[in-house]
């Protein structure tokens, strides 16, 4: 996968934070008392909720390469629909794009 952008600018910008985001990045991908793929779904509904398309896309890519089903992630969906209407459906299903 290709560098996010914001990792790129960290490196230039601010290299003192990247420890820090690669701790979370690895808490997020990784299995802990909760699966990796639920942790990435999770984030995917944060991201639709605040209107990040890209982020939901790889985020749910990314859940897939966990083991998330589709039904998995169609839940994921109905769930941001329930949570935060349409605005947020609408980004989720750039999960789709």
């Amino acid at each position: 996968m290709e560098k996010p952008l914001f990792v790129t600018a960290l490196e230039k910008n601010a290299p003192e934070l990247l420890p820090k985001l690669q701790e979370n990045l690895q808490f997020i991908t990784t299995d802990s008392a909760l699966p990796a793929k639920v942790k990435l779904l999770m984030a995917a509904v944060v991201d639709a909720i605040k209107a990040h398309p890209e982020g939901v896309k790889n985020l749910i890519k990314m859940a897939r390469e966990k083991g998330a089903t589709d039904e998995e992630i169609q839940d994921t969906l109905r769930f941001i629909l329930a949570m935060d209407g349409l605005p947020g459906f609408i980004t989720g299903i750039s999960a789709y794009l």
